[in-house]
């Protein structure tokens, strides 16, 4: 082989080794990469379930701040007692299932009609129907009984007239 071959054997053997090196050095950063992109995804998929989590807790506190000045509205005009409001909160719950709607809206509706004057029990007949109208026109609560005091008050319609014509109304939406 002589000088020359020697010279191109130790080349190529020096080549090789250098290929190795970074064949070496290439590995170890890919896996590097790998790693950090594990990590990253980890972090995100952590991240976005403790956010979830602290935004499910702030709407619960939130609903539940909403339906305690619900239902303490109807307590400081009807001058009920918190046993009174605690059975109004779960029927309230109750009827707010049964139809399809939040106890906060129910206790809302509840609200505007025991404004009016309504005893509790006619408040929450009209709460069942304003309900009821909400669902089926799109609407919220308070605006829906505002408009069963206005049919009621243009017409002077009694609860089974009201309920009469709001069923008409819904059938017109």
């Amino acid at each position: 082989m002589g000088a020359q071959g020697t010279r191109a054997i130790n080349s190529l053997a020096s080549s090789i080794l250098t290929v190795n090196k970074d064949a070496i050095t290439m590995n170890s950063t890919l896996s590097k990469i790998a790693n950090t992109f594990g990590n990253t995804i980890r972090w995100g998929i952590t991240s976005s379930i403790v956010q979830g989590l602290m935004n499910s807790v702030q709407g619960a506190v939130t609903y539940m701040k909403d339906l305690d000045e619900s239902l303490t509205n109807i307590q400081m005009v009807t001058g009920s007692s918190k046993e009174e409001m605690r059975e109004l909160a779960q029927y309230a719950n109750e009827a707010a299932q049964a139809l399809g709607s939040t106890t906060t809206d129910y206790t809302n509706a509840v609200k505007v009609f025991v404004q009016e004057g309504y005893s509790t029990a006619e408040s929450k007949q009209y709460a069942n129907l304003s309900t009821e109208l909400a669902n089926v026109s799109e609407q919220d609560t308070a605006t829906t009984s505002d408009q069963i005091t206005a049919y009621r008050n243009a017409f002077q319609l009694d609860y089974k007239q009201t309920a009469e014509a709001m069923d008409k109304v819904a059938n017109v939406a």
